[in-house]
Protein backbone atom coordinates (compact mmCIF):
# COMPACT_ATOMS: atom_id res chain seq x y z
CA UNK A 1 0.00 0.00 0.00
CA UNK A 2 2.91 2.81 -0.89
CA UNK A 3 0.39 4.56 -2.89
CA UNK A 4 -1.47 5.78 0.45
CA UNK A 5 1.54 6.18 2.40
CA UNK A 6 2.63 8.30 -0.73
CA UNK A 7 -0.58 10.19 -1.36
CA UNK A 8 -0.51 11.67 2.66
CA UNK A 9 3.22 12.53 2.39
CA UNK A 10 2.26 14.50 -0.95
CA UNK A 11 -0.62 16.12 1.09
CA UNK A 12 1.45 16.89 3.99
CA UNK A 13 3.78 18.54 1.52
CA UNK A 14 1.22 20.79 0.39
CA UNK A 15 -0.08 21.47 4.45
CA UNK A 16 2.83 22.74 5.29
CA UNK A 17 3.98 25.05 1.95
CA UNK A 18 0.58 26.01 2.63
CA UNK A 19 0.79 26.98 6.03
CA UNK A 20 4.25 28.65 5.43
CA UNK A 21 2.80 30.96 3.02
CA UNK A 22 0.34 31.53 5.70
CA UNK A 23 3.36 32.72 7.65
CA UNK A 24 3.11 29.75 10.44
CA UNK A 25 6.13 29.12 12.18
CA UNK A 26 8.14 27.23 10.59
CA UNK A 27 8.94 25.92 14.07
CA UNK A 28 5.62 24.76 14.90
CA UNK A 29 4.98 23.04 12.06
CA UNK A 30 7.44 20.33 13.31
CA UNK A 31 4.94 17.23 13.59
CA UNK A 32 2.16 15.18 12.19
CA UNK A 33 -0.33 16.96 15.08
CA UNK A 34 0.82 20.18 14.78
CA UNK A 35 -0.18 20.43 11.11
CA UNK A 36 -3.54 18.36 11.99
CA UNK A 37 -4.18 21.06 14.87
CA UNK A 38 -2.89 23.91 12.04
CA UNK A 39 -5.19 22.94 9.56
CA UNK A 40 -7.81 23.02 11.69
CA UNK A 41 -7.06 26.53 13.41
CA UNK A 42 -6.11 28.57 10.66
CA UNK A 43 -8.93 30.44 9.34
CA UNK A 44 -8.59 29.98 5.18
CA UNK A 45 -7.82 26.06 5.73
CA UNK A 46 -10.60 25.67 8.43
CA UNK A 47 -13.20 27.29 6.23
CA UNK A 48 -12.50 25.01 3.02
CA UNK A 49 -12.76 22.18 5.67
CA UNK A 50 -9.25 20.36 4.60
CA UNK A 51 -8.97 18.46 7.50
CA UNK A 52 -12.12 16.72 6.63
CA UNK A 53 -9.90 15.33 3.33
CA UNK A 54 -6.40 15.48 4.92
CA UNK A 55 -7.62 13.42 8.16
CA UNK A 56 -8.62 10.10 6.20
CA UNK A 57 -4.86 10.68 4.25
CA UNK A 58 -3.18 10.46 7.57
CA UNK A 59 -5.13 7.10 8.83
CA UNK A 60 -5.10 5.63 5.25
CA UNK A 61 -1.41 6.35 5.93
CA UNK A 62 -0.76 4.95 9.19
CA UNK A 63 -3.06 1.88 8.08
CA UNK A 64 -0.84 0.89 5.07
CA UNK A 65 2.41 1.86 6.95
CA UNK A 66 1.63 -0.14 10.60
CA UNK A 67 -1.30 -3.11 10.34
CA UNK A 68 -1.67 -5.88 8.00
CA UNK A 69 -5.38 -4.96 7.24
CA UNK A 70 -6.07 -5.50 3.52
CA UNK A 71 -6.90 -2.06 1.86
CA UNK A 72 -9.94 -1.88 -0.31
CA UNK A 73 -10.08 -0.52 -3.71
CA UNK A 74 -13.40 1.58 -2.57
CA UNK A 75 -10.41 2.72 -0.05
CA UNK A 76 -7.97 3.38 -2.52
CA UNK A 77 -10.52 5.24 -4.82
CA UNK A 78 -11.76 7.58 -1.74
CA UNK A 79 -7.81 8.32 -1.14
CA UNK A 80 -7.05 9.43 -4.19
CA UNK A 81 -10.01 11.65 -4.11
CA UNK A 82 -9.38 12.95 -0.71
CA UNK A 83 -5.60 13.19 -2.18
CA UNK A 84 -7.19 15.72 -4.92
CA UNK A 85 -9.61 17.89 -2.88
CA UNK A 86 -6.68 18.72 -0.52
CA UNK A 87 -4.29 20.11 -2.94
CA UNK A 88 -7.41 22.07 -5.11
CA UNK A 89 -8.00 23.39 -1.20
CA UNK A 90 -4.59 24.36 -0.03
CA UNK A 91 -3.38 25.41 -3.82
CA UNK A 92 -6.45 27.83 -4.14
CA UNK A 93 -6.02 29.11 -0.68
Amino acid sequence: MNLLVALFYSALCYAKAYLYNKNIPQNSINSHDSIRRWLSRESAAKLADVSKYYEPLYRDSRDARYTVKKISKERIAKALENYKKVKELLIVN
